[in-house]
């Protein structure tokens, strides 16, 4: 990768490559899910995912201050902001109609599910046009995996039960969060072994 090409992937993508900022927030959303299919009605206190929550946003402000302090910034021009402003509210819209969709009509599959799987193959297509890091490949196969497991209950396999998971959608959140933790991890690494590539340098 030469100079220029290192460059604009870490600076395009920064935000991406601050993997370990999504392993706090992946095990949240596996905690979370696993504490609700462990509910027997109605919630008589919300004290275990408050609490959970608190210790969980702590650690992602402190994985903040470790890029900050080891990685340094990356100020984001006006347009590449407006990007990632409209990428993250569309993501968040698509999601929310996706869980209204699983609670409220029920489908033999898993909306929540295929829109995880599109987030997934959606970040790994924008990296990978600037960045031929394999370990990005678990990305697609993260999005594959979650499209099987989506889709399942029409075949009639309702994988999650053997889990002692109460319903689909609590299987689909729960999974989704550990693979956000692996990726995240994943990423990170990938950041690294980008830093740690050898420097072209250019004699004119």
């Amino acid at each position: 990768m030469s100079n220029i090409q290192q460059v604009r992937t870490l600076t395009t993508n920064f935000s991406t490559y601050q993997g370990l900022k999504g392993v706090p927030l992946g095990l949240l959303l596996s905690i979370i899910s696993l504490w609700a299919s462990a509910q027997t009605g109605p919630a008589k206190s919300i004290l275990f995912p408050l609490s959970c929550s608190l210790v969980f946003i702590y650690l992602y402000w402190v994985v903040h201050r470790f890029y900050m302090r080891i990685f340094g910034t990356v100020m984001l021009t006006r347009k590449q902001k407006m990007v990632e402003v409209l990428r993250g509210f569309v993501l968040g819209t698509a999601a929310l109609a996706a869980f209204w969709i699983d609670v409220s009509l029920q489908p033999a599959f898993s909306m929540l599910g295929l829109v995880f799987a599109g987030s997934f193959l959606l970040e790994y297509l924008r990296i990978h046009q600037q960045s031929k890091e394999r370990l990005l490949l678990f990305y697609p196969a993260a999005a594959l995996f979650l499209i099987l497991l989506s889709v399942l209950p029409i075949m009639g396999i309702n994988w999650w039960n053997p889990l002692g998971i109460k319903a689909l959608i609590i299987g689909i959140c729960t999974v989704a969060g550990l693979l956000i933790a692996v990726l995240g991890v994943l990423v990170h690494i990938s950041l690294e072994n980008i830093l740690q590539q050898p420097m072209e340098l250019n004699h004119e």
